[in-house]
């Protein structure tokens, strides 16, 4: 093998590299949509699209919040365990016949 062969097929390779470090995350998502897509006729609705999103933006919430307690230098282990004892807390009222705006109001004083 020539010098320059081998140096274009490390180069080649050095650019699939990059490419994949850049690209990769975005091609396995785009590969999972079409996949899940074709698996179910259910799955590009709207009504499901809102459901991802809402079980989603929990985390998000929790995570919004853990980002700023770590950029302050702390670290708190313990907000997963106070999010599920407050989701808890607030389904058994709600389960009990209170109110919705009640069992929040109780679920954030539990959080905090």
């Amino acid at each position: 093998m020539s010098s320059i062969s081998k140096a274009f097929s490390t180069y080649k390779s050095y650019d699939r590299r990059i490419f994949l470090q850049r690209f990769g995350l975005l091609f396995s998502f785009a590969l999972l949509i079409l996949g899940l897509s074709l698996l179910s006729d259910r799955f590009l609705q709207v009504s499901n699209q809102i459901n991802v999103l809402r079980q989603a933006s929990i985390n998000g919430v929790v995570s919004v919040g853990m980002t700023l307690v770590i950029l302050t230098g702390g670290i708190d282990l313990s907000v997963g365990s106070v999010l599920a004892l407050a989701a808890v807390i607030a389904a058994d009222l709600m389960k009990q016949g209170t109110s919705v705006p009640v069992a929040v109001a109780v679920a954030l004083v539990v959080g905090a």
